[in-house]
C-alpha cells in the first residue's frame, strides 16, 4: 500500500518532468487521469492552507474589509472618523516623533476605515506609512508585516497597480520563506519543507497569471522565472517523497497526505507550463 501511494504520486509530475517531444505530448490524457486520482483521495485536504492558518489571528482585523463585496458611501461620519484618527496621529507624532511604534495602531486603524469606505488609494498611502515604521520599529522578517502586505496587495488590485501587486507579493512570499527557513531545526524539518513549497507555489501562481496581460518580452522572463519555482518544488517534493519511502516504518499518513496535495498542484502545473 505504502509503495502504492507513493508510486501514484511520483507518476503524477514528480518522478519526472514534462519534455517538448511529440512522445510526450502522448502521455498527458494518462497524467491527467492519475492527476484526477490524486484528487478524488485528497479533495478533502484541499481546504485551509496551513499558512492562512498560521497567520489567522494577525489577518483577523483586515478580513473584516476584504469580505465586504462593496465599499460603503462616503458619509459625514465617515468624514468625522478620519479627521479624528488623523489628530491622533498628528498629536503622537508631535510628541514621539514620525516613526514611533505608537501610531501604528491609529495608522491601522484609519487604513481600514479608508478601505471600508472605498477609498483605497488613500488607504495605500495609510499602509505605507504603517509598513514603514513596522519594518523600523521590528525588522524586515517580523511577521506583523504580513496583515499589511496583504492589505496593501487587496489595495492595489482595487486600483489596478498590477506591477506593485507583483512587488508586494514577492516581498510577501520571501517573507513568508524566511519564516520557514529560520524555524526549528530539530524534528521539523518535514513541516518546513512542506510549508516551503506551498509559499512558493502561491508565488508561482501569481507569475502564471501574470502572462496573460504582460508585453511578451516580460512574460518570457516571468514564465522562465515560474519554472524555477517549479523547479525547487519539485526537489523539495522528490526529496520529501524518497525519504518516505526509504523509510522502514509505518507509512507517516499525514506527511504523505501533505506532499500528495503539492504532487497534484506540481502535475497539472507541468501540464500548463
Amino acid at each position: 500500500m505504502k509503495t502504492t501511494l507513493l508510486s501514484l504520486s511520483f507518476r503524477t509530475g514528480l518522478a519526472q518532468r514534462p519534455s517538448l517531444s511529440s512522445s510526450s505530448s502522448l502521455n498527458v490524457p494518462s497524467r491527467i487521469r492519475l492527476s484526477a486520482i490524486l484528487l478524488g483521495l485528497f479533495w478533502v485536504l484541499l481546504l485551509a492552507s496551513p499558512l492562512q492558518a498560521q497567520n489567522q489571528n494577525q489577518n483577523q482585523s483586515q478580513n473584516q474589509s476584504q469580505n465586504q463585496t462593496q465599499p460603503r458611501p462616503r458619509t459625514a461620519e465617515f468624514t468625522q472618523q478620519k479627521a479624528l484618527y488623523l489628530e491622533q496621529i498628528e498629536e503622537l507624532e508631535s510628541q514621539f516623533g514620525p516613526l514611533d511604534r505608537r501610531l501604528l495602531e491609529p495608522l491601522e486603524a484609519l487604513a481600514n476605515l479608508e478601505t471600508e469606505y472605498g477609498d483605497v488609494e488613500s488607504a495605500g498611502a495609510t499602509l505605507r506609512r504603517q509598513l514603514q515604521i513596522t519594518r523600523n520599529a521590528f525588522g524586515f522578517e517580523d511577521p506583523r508585516l504580513l496583515p499589511i502586505y496583504n492589505a496593501l496587495i487587496r489595495a492595489a488590485v482595487a486600483q489596478g497597480l498590477w506591477e506593485e501587486v507583483g512587488d508586494t507579493l514577492t516581498r510577501r512570499s520571501q517573507l513568508l520563506i524566511d519564516q520557514v527557513d529560520s524555524g526549528p531545526q530539530s524534528g521539523e524539518a518535514a513541516q518546513r519543507a512542506y510549508l516551503t513549497a506551498v509559499t512558493l507555489g502561491l508565488q508561482a501562481d501569481w507569475l502564471v497569471q501574470q502572462l496573460a496581460f504582460l508585453p511578451t518580452r516580460d512574460a518570457v522572463s516571468t514564465f522562465f522565472e515560474a519554472r524555477e519555482i517549479e523547479d525547487r518544488i519539485n526537489d523539495l517534493a522528490r526529496d520529501s517523497l524518497e525519504s518516505l519511502e526509504s523509510d522502514e516504518g509505518p507509512l507517516d499518513l499525514d506527511t504523505f497526505a501533505q506532499w500528495a496535495r503539492v504532487a497534484y498542484r506540481q502535475a497539472l502545473s507541468d501540464i500548463s507550463l
